[in-house]
């Protein structure tokens, strides 16, 4: 194979595996709707855990009580890890809140996965 082939042939698996990665981080990002990030790791949750972060971060809320914000909890996904094939989802409480800081532009969670899918 000549060096011209050889760089075709390289340019073309690296654009391959770029697909991929676009694609793989579409896929994972079907379903959820509430990005942030936490301790440096760029989480992802459905609706409900959406919505009770709201509730527990907004003190004018009906259900915003002491009693409710001691048990309020809701679960989401490290999707830097799920990039590395390994599950873990973990629950959020009152006292990581101010640890929290929501992505709200589902465009920017992608670009920030795709960042860390080329870097690996």
């Amino acid at each position: 194979m000549g060096n011209v082939t050889k760089r075709i042939m390289l340019k073309w698996n690296q654009l391959w595996e770029n697909e991929e990665k676009k694609n793989h981080v579409k896929t994972m990002m079907s379903g959820i709707n509430f990005f942030f990030t936490y301790k440096g790791d760029l989480y992802g949750g459905g609706e409900s855990s959406r919505v009770t972060y709201a509730k527990m971060v907004d003190p004018e809320d009906e259900d915003h009580t002491p009693g409710w914000m001691k048990e309020a909890s809701f679960s989401a996904v490290n999707l830097y890890k799920d990039l590395e094939g390994q599950k873990d989802q973990t629950i959020f409480t009152e006292k990581d809140i101010s640890e929290i800081n929501v992505i709200t532009e589902k465009d920017q969670a992608e670009k920030m996965l795709m960042k860390k899918a080329a870097n690996g």
